[in-house]
């Protein structure tokens, strides 16, 4: 049974359905996405059938899944040594309301599966280790690969792309510009799975890990060269330099470098995606920016390899 703590991320990582009756919108329109044109354009356009209903059963699944985690948490201490106030005729309702919603889970992961079927990155998209038919769902009903005419467009919609130096992330008193729930699925569960499953991505993880921990910033970003850190509203010796006793590496603690690295697998793993769909659709394939415009040569010969799978095991 699942505790407490993760029916709270569930329940914040997870949207409601969406209703087609709320939207001002006609019913085969959807409002333009800021990844899909650069002006932000709100005027309804038409879009792809195959991806809506993708999208619906997407968004089912994980209203489902909250709900079933939700109901059998019911019957599980909130904390140690906490007394349920249920009986037994309590506690058998809810442990069949819970079966019974692990059904209607169970058929709409039948239903992604079926949608997953009308495209044509599929096959490499399940073929990567540690991503499974939610996560490609996710992932094809979010993104508009005709529209994302670079990699970047991928980055920007995702929230993985970079403002004035630094990570994306909200602001008081402005709209977000990027998906926040597709930023959390692709960092909070693919990014983990990755790492869990030992992904081919895992040994881009380890390599961008290892850069960082590797990289002397001084000041400190944790302490700013002072040696003492505020933790629990109590001053401690700093455990990002060790109270300046030796350098510091990039980042305020090991789990800021850990989130940056996962950060950056995931946008190396949308690179990938970005090069295999577009050429499986017929589309213009663009070189990121680094090569392009700056003139620097490949990182990693992932891309080539994206490519070649999908021109060789697809098309």
């Amino acid at each position: 049974m699942t505790t407490y703590r993760a029916v709270e991320i569930e329940r914040k990582t997870s949207e409601s359905v969406e209703r087609a009756g709320d939207s001002e919108t006609p019913d085969n329109c959807e409002r333009a996405e800021p990844h899909e044109n650069p002006c932000h354009d709100k005027r309804p356009r038409p879009i792809d059938p195959k991806r809506f209903r993708l999208r619906r059963a997407v968004r089912m699944f994980y209203d489902l899944q909250r709900l079933r985690i939700q109901a059998g948490g019911r019957t599980e201490p909130k904390a140690v040594g906490a007394e349920i106030q249920l009986d037994s005729a309590d506690i058998a309702f809810m442990n069949r309301t819970s079966a019974d919603l692990n059904r209607l889970e169970s058929a709409a992961l039948r239903e992604i599966e079926v949608c997953l079927d009308a495209f044509r990155i599929t096959p490499w998209l399940i073929g990567i280790r540690g991503l499974g038919p939610t996560m490609a769902g996710v992932i094809l009903s979010e993104f508009d690969i005709t529209i994302a005419t670079t990699v970047s467009k991928l980055w920007a919609f995702a929230g993985l792309h970079v403002v004035d130096g630094h990570a994306a992330h909200p602001v008081k008193g402005k709209t977000l510009s990027y998906n926040k729930w597709l930023r959390m699925k692709l960092l909070g569960v693919l990014g983990v799975g990755f790492l869990r499953c030992g992904s081919e991505y895992k040994q881009t993880y380890d390599d961008y890990k290892h850069r960082l921990q590797s990289r002397v910033v001084t000041p400190c970003m944790e302490c700013a060269g002072v040696g003492k850190a505020i933790f629990e509203g109590r001053k401690v010796t700093c455990p990002n330099c060790e109270g300046g006793s030796r350098p510091p590496p990039w980042g305020r603690s090991d789990a800021h470098r850990h989130q940056a690295a996962i950060r950056y697998m995931v946008k190396v793993f949308l690179k990938d995606l970005y090069v295999a769909w577009r050429t499986v659709e017929g589309l213009a394939v663009r070189a990121p920016y680094a090569e392009e415009k700056l003139g620097h040569s490949p990182h990693a010969p992932r891309q080539a390899e994206a490519r070649d799978a999908a021109c060789g095991g697809i098309l």
